[in-house]
């Protein structure tokens, strides 16, 4: 293990002998003693226990960088199974998981919130994109989807949010499968053309 350039031993003579010091430059101007024994009569027997004291401290400082580095793969991998399970959950199980105190129950009523209000967005922008005035459109919403956290929760319970974003899906890859006709008829019409306008 090679020894950082920030770390470093040092022996000073003083009146009562030898003192042996590890020392950590923290910045240009300060500098940080890590370990330090006095009273050696020479110099040799500080700068040995100078060396040991250093190898000490960086063995114990590349461990704790060790458990650190794993501590943090094992919290990656725990948000990666609450996030794989989350993807699988509906509406109404994540209302099921909060009413029983899950274990992700508090993350669980929040992805509740963030979820149906995305749903409300998205159903009052179609009903503006079909044309419908803006009061209508929201009031459609509210019907659908729900206006506050107690409608949303009521709602997810029931499972009538599931059925709503299920149709709002379905009415999404209608329209992209719109889109991919009217893209494809263009590509055709370029075709025949030659590239030419």
């Amino acid at each position: 293990m090679s020894r950082p350039k920030k770390i470093s031993c040092s022996v000073i003579k003083s009146s009562s002998g030898y003192t042996a010091q590890v020392i950590r430059r923290g910045t240009s101007r300060g500098t940080t003693i890590e370990r330090e024994q006095t009273g050696f009569g020479d110099r040799a027997s500080a700068e040995q226990w100078a060396a040991q004291a250093l190898a000490g401290f960086l063995a114990v400082r590349e461990a704790r960088k060790l458990a650190k580095h794993e501590s943090r793969l094992r919290a990656r991998q725990r948000g990666k199974v609450r996030d794989d399970w989350f993807a699988q959950q509906t509406y109404q199980s994540l209302a099921a998981h909060c009413a029983a105190n899950g274990e992700y129950s508090a993350e669980a009523r929040a992805k509740i919130q963030s979820q149906a209000e995305t749903l409300w967005q998205e159903i009052a922008f179609r009903a503006l994109k079909q044309g419908e005035p803006e009061n209508r459109a929201f009031a459609w919403a509210d019907e659908a989807v729900g206006c506050n956290g107690t409608q949303w929760w009521a709602k997810a319970v029931s499972g009538d949010l599931d059925r709503v974003a299920g149709l709002a899906r379905e009415l999404a890859m209608a329209n992209a499968r719109r889109l991919a006709a009217v893209g494809n008829v263009f590509v055709e019409v370029e075709a025949k053309q030659g590239g030419r306008r």
